[in-house]
C-alpha cells in the first residue's frame, strides 16, 4: 500500500487514511443465507418457529408481526441473534436487494429468517455491529453488483462472491464506536422527527373532523342527513358550489407554462409543492388557474387534492374544479376532499379495472356542510397552519437525512476523523 502525503493511503479500494486497515468482510463476519421451507411446512397458528419474511425488513426497522411458523427445528446458526444485519437477498424487484437492518432487540428467544434473506453477523472483536451496520449503508458496499436475476425474473444475491470479494475499510475499534454514536445520534434525530409529523399529522385529522362537525364557537346543533352540524350550517351537494373546469389547451412545449402531473401532487395535501412544464408534456391538458382545486380522480384513494397558486395546465387525470366564490371558498373545500368519509365514497365511484377512475358526475354528487364564508375562510386559515407547522417539520427531516447521508460518507471515507475527539 502506498502512503500518500496528506496522511491517507492508497489501497485495492482506494484511498483510506494510513492508520485504518482493508479486511475481507468475511474474516470479519459470517455471512448466512435464511432458511429454506415449503409451504406445507409453515402454519400461521402461531406455533412453532417463527419465520421473518420480506415485509418485516423495512428501511432501518424490523417488524415482529409474524404470519408465518416453522413447524421443524433448525440449526441455531440459522437463529437470529442481537447485532445480526439482515437483509433482503431475493426478490421481484432489484430495489429491494440489500434493504436492511441492524438487529437490536429480540422479542422472542427463536427467531429464524427465511431463504428470501441473509443476514450480516459480526463475529470478530475488531468489528463492532452499529459499525458494520452503517458500513454497509455507506459507497463501499454495493449490493446489486453481486446480485443476478433469475428465470423467474427474480433478483437473487450472490452471498458466496459477495462474502469472498468485498473488502472494506476498518478504523479502529474506538473510533468505530465513535462514528456508530454519531451516525446513531442524527438517525435518532429523523426518527423523533417522523413522530412528531406523525404526531402533527394525527392532530389534524381530529380537527377536520371536529371543524367540519361543529364548526367555531356554535352552541346549537341540529340533525342533518350527513349527521350533526351547526344549526345555521347548510347541506349541499359538492355541484352546488363547484363546477369543472373543462378548457383543453395543446402544450406549446416552449418550457414557460407550468404543468402538473399527479405524481406532482402530494396525498393528504392541500397546497402544491412540485410541478413540471408544458416542455415536459404532448398530449392535450386542462387548463387550470390561481385558486382552482385540482382533484386526481385516477385511483381517488390516493387522496390527491390541491389549491393552485398559480395558472397552468395538468394532466387529463386531474378534474379542474372552479368554485362558486359567493358560496364557498377554495381551501375550505379542497380540506373536505381530504376527509375520510369523502375519499371512501370516491373509491366507491370509481369504474375500470387497470386504471380505476372516479368522475365529477359521481363526487359532484356528495353532499358537504356548508358554513358562512368567514367560517369557512376562518376554518381553512386553521388548518392552513397546522399544514404549515407539518411542511416545516417535513423539511427538517429532509435536512437532517442529507446531514445523515453526508456525514455518512464523510465518515466512512476518513475525510472527517474522530479519532481524537471526546464524544
Amino acid at each position: 500500500m502506498k502512503k500518500n502525503n496528506n496522511r491517507f493511503k492508497q489501497t485495492e479500494i482506494g484511498l483510506i487514511p494510513e492508520d485504518w486497515n482493508v479486511v475481507r468482510l468475511g474474516d470479519v463476519a459470517e455471512l448466512l443465507r435464511g432458511v429454506s421451507w415449503r409451504k406445507e411446512e409453515a402454519n400461521k397458528s402461531g406455533r412453532g418457529l417463527p419465520i421473518i419474511a420480506i415485509p418485516n425488513i423495512g428501511i432501518g426497522t424490523l417488524n415482529f408481526d409474524f404470519r408465518h411458523f416453522l413447524t421443524r427445528e433448525v440449526s441455531t446458526k440459522k437463529l437470529l441473534k442481537k447485532g445480526d444485519i439482515l437483509f433482503v437477498g431475493s426478490s421481484g424487484s432489484i430495489h429491494n436487494i440489500g434493504r436492511n437492518v441492524l438487529v437490536r432487540f429480540l422479542p422472542l428467544d427463536k427467531i429464524s429468517f427465511a431463504s428470501f434473506s441473509a443476514l450480516i453477523r459480526p463475529e470478530k472483536s475488531e468489528v463492532t455491529s452499529d459499525f458494520l451496520y452503517y458500513l454497509i449503508n455507506s459507497k463501499w458496499i454495493d449490493f446489486k453488483k453481486f446480485t443476478k436475476r433469475a428465470a423467474d425474473g427474480k433478483y437473487n444475491f450472490q452471498l458466496r462472491d459477495f462474502q469472498s470479494n468485498v473488502t472494506i475499510p476498518l478504523p479502529s475499534l474506538p473510533e468505530q464506536q465513535k462514528i456508530a454514536r454519531v451516525l446513531s445520534k442524527i438517525q435518532q434525530a429523523i426518527e423523533q422527527q417522523d413522530k412528531i409529523i406523525e404526531a402533527t399529522k394525527n392532530l389534524k385529522k381530529s380537527l377536520m373532523q371536529k371543524l367540519f362537525t361543529e364548526g367555531l364557537g356554535h352552541r346549537e346543533f341540529k340533525e342533518a342527513e350527513i349527521g350533526q352540524i351547526p344549526k345555521n350550517w347548510e347541506v349541499v351537494k359538492l355541484e352546488q358550489v363547484c363546477k369543472p373546469r373543462k378548457e383543453i389547451v395543446q402544450p406549446i412545449g416552449e418550457g414557460k407554462i407550468k404543468y402538473i402531473g399527479l405524481e406532482h401532487i402530494d396525498s393528504g395535501k392541500t397546497a402544491l409543492q412540485h410541478f413540471g412544464s408544458d416542455s415536459d408534456v404532448r398530449s392535450s391538458k386542462n387548463r387550470f388557474y390561481h385558486g382552482d382545486i385540482l382533484y386526481g380522480k385516477l385511483r381517488p384513494y390516493l387522496d390527491k387534492a390541491v389549491v393552485t397558486e398559480f395558472d397552468g395546465i395538468c394532466s387529463t387525470d386531474i378534474i379542474v374544479i372552479s368554485t362558486n366564490s359567493n358560496k364557498a371558498v377554495s381551501d375550505y373545500i379542497a380540506n373536505l376532499l381530504h376527509l375520510s368519509p369523502f375519499v371512501s365514497y370516491a373509491t366507491s365511484t370509481m369504474t375500470g379495472v387497470n386504471h380505476p377512475r372516479t368522475s365529477w358526475k359521481a363526487i359532484g354528487a356528495f353532499k358537504i356542510p356548508l358554513p358562512s364564508l368567514p367560517e369557512q375562510q376562518e376554518i381553512a386559515h386553521i388548518l392552513s397552519t397546522i399544514d404549515k407547522k407539518i411542511e416545516a417539520e417535513e423539511k427538517r427531516k429532509t435536512a437532517l437525512k442529507e446531514l445523515f447521508k453526508t456525514m455518512l460518507n464523510k465518515l466512512m471515507t476518513g475525510e472527517i476523523r474522530l479519532k481524537e475527539i471526546e464524544l
